[in-house]
């Protein structure tokens, strides 16, 4: 029997800015029920974006002058969401990243219902 859901793993990355959490990158790898994989990578320049913590440099590898260059979220989120295609699920591990998406959805005035069906893995 062949599976029918394309699953997309999703991995977000963010840096606490002023207090709140902003995403910094997104990452994801698609499982398409034929068996083949894609992947997606973006850097996002966060809102307001000055200066990035040196541990969060030290854990992910994201240069400062990498994200000034970077689109904001709204033109990630839209290259994602392209990316994504229709008739998904997407998978996370743990709490964190559904959030943080949830988060900057809303200060970005995006629904959130384009992050359903999601599994915590």
């Amino acid at each position: 029997m062949r599976r029918q859901t394309t699953y997309i793993s999703v991995d977000i990355e963010a840096a606490l800015i002023r207090g709140r959490q902003y995403i910094i990158e997104i990452g994801a790898v698609k499982l398409n029920p034929d068996g083949t994989t894609e992947s997606f990578t973006q850097l996002v320049q966060p809102y307001k974006f000055k200066k990035l913590n040196y541990h969060i440099q030290q854990l992910t590898g994201i240069k400062r002058e990498d994200l000034l260059t970077a689109p904001s979220f709204k033109e990630a989120f839209y290259k994602f969401k392209r990316w994504c295609k229709d008739d998904y699920t997407f998978l996370t591990f743990g709490e964190f990243d559904r959030k943080v998406l949830e988060e900057e959805m809303a200060r970005n005035y995006l629904k959130r219902e384009f992050l359903y069906p999601m599994i915590d893995f």
